[in-house]
């Protein structure tokens, strides 16, 4: 089950037919009335679908016939009839479909519809079903080699001329192995840079860390020739400063390229040690 398939998807369906424990006959008079198929999983929500225990999952129920059409919950008319037989020739189509984002699965089990008649305001059925519906998403994840320390190399101090003034770029590389995912299945792998010295910034500027003995400068990450903003550790979608690092992964290996330089934050630079650090949060849409 594809976990990354867009709200609204089938993830699954399939049909079965009603086991009734032997024949029987349903008797009213004048008329049966109409009848009310439904689910017992609570109310109807998005895409005529019934919430499961499993979050982001919902089923929808009908007749493979479509008789009644449609999904459950529907209304049958037998006010022409007052005697109708149940037996085994009816089948029922279950679908699972995608509501919401999906981090775990799970099982549908026991009672799941009923049939109730108007005429004497009675129980004429109920749905059970024999097992269980077993839920099992197949989510796309991927670990994330850390990289060894970029080595940004020894630079004058003279080398700085005035704010804004940068390093030549060292490269590298963040390494990721992802599995997990629907065979064929892509999404996207956005990602969001946090400074840990100082989580509140949203500059594109790493600061340097508290045991680093230069002034004066700042360390910049960039992709391609844009430095990066940084933001909050947070994989929810839309954190700000978040950007699409793998725009269509599947289960594979790939490398995020980067770059690293220093930049001169103040108009006097002073010479020591100058490191950053930076974490990165990964969210897949």
């Amino acid at each position: 089950m594809n976990a990354h398939a867009a709200n609204g998807t089938v993830l699954h369906s399939i049909s079965r037919n009603i086991t009734y424990p032997g024949s029987s006959t349903l008797t009213c008079t004048p008329n049966l009335g109409t009848s009310t198929y439904k689910a017992t999983l609570g109310a109807t929500g998005a895409y005529n679908t019934y919430a499961t225990p499993v979050p982001g999952v919902g089923l929808r129920i009908k007749f493979s016939d479509n008789s009644p059409p449609g999904y459950w919950p529907v209304s049958a008319n037998w006010s022409s009839s007052n005697r109708v037989t149940f037996n085994q020739t009816t089948y029922l189509v279950f679908e699972l479909v995608k509501t919401g984002p999906i981090t775990a699965g799970g099982q549908i089990t026991g009672q799941i519809g009923v049939a109730d008649v108007d005429y004497g305001n009675f129980r004429a059925a109920t749905f059970s079903i024999n097992g269980a519906i077993q839920i099992v998403p197949q989510i796309l994840t991927c670990k994330a080699e850390s990289p060894p320390p970029v080595m940004l190399g020894n630079i004058s101090s003279r080398e700085f001329t005035g704010v804004g003034t940068t390093t030549k770029a060292t490269p590298f590389d963040i390494a990721l192995t992802c599995s997990g995912g629907a065979s064929g299945a892509a999404i996207g792998i956005h990602t969001t840079l946090t400074d840990q010295t100082h989580a509140d910034n949203r500059s594109d500027t790493l600061s340097l860390t508290p045991n680093s003995t230069a002034t004066g400068l700042g360390i910049q990450l960039l992709r391609g020739t844009t430095p990066i903003k940084y933001g909050q550790d947070s994989s929810a979608a839309g954190n700000p400063n978040q950007w699409l690092a793998v725009g269509s992964a599947t289960n594979g290996t790939y490398s995020i390229p980067l770059t690293g330089r220093y930049i001169q934050t103040a108009p006097k630079v002073t010479a020591g040690t100058a490191n950053g650090r930076a974490t990165f949060t990964m969210s897949y849409q």
